[in-house]
């Protein structure tokens, strides 16, 4: 018989996370939750950090 689980440990302590993130939202009041839901999931709220951002290091012929 396959012991191996159905998915990897990672995948289900995502898919945790995932249900945790969702319970969290659905305790804050509507506008609250939908604000942070918009700024997650449109591009337009993104913002890029300068810290991140890398410099070219290899010189061009």
């Amino acid at each position: 018989m396959n012991s191996d689980p159905i998915i990897s440990t990672d995948l289900e302590d995502l898919l945790e996370q995932k249900v945790q993130a969702r319970e969290r939202l659905l305790k804050l009041p509507p506008e609250e939750a939908q604000r942070i839901v918009d700024q997650v999931l449109y591009p337009q709220y993104w913002q890029a950090i300068d810290v991140t951002v890398w410099e070219e290091s290899i010189e061009s012929n």
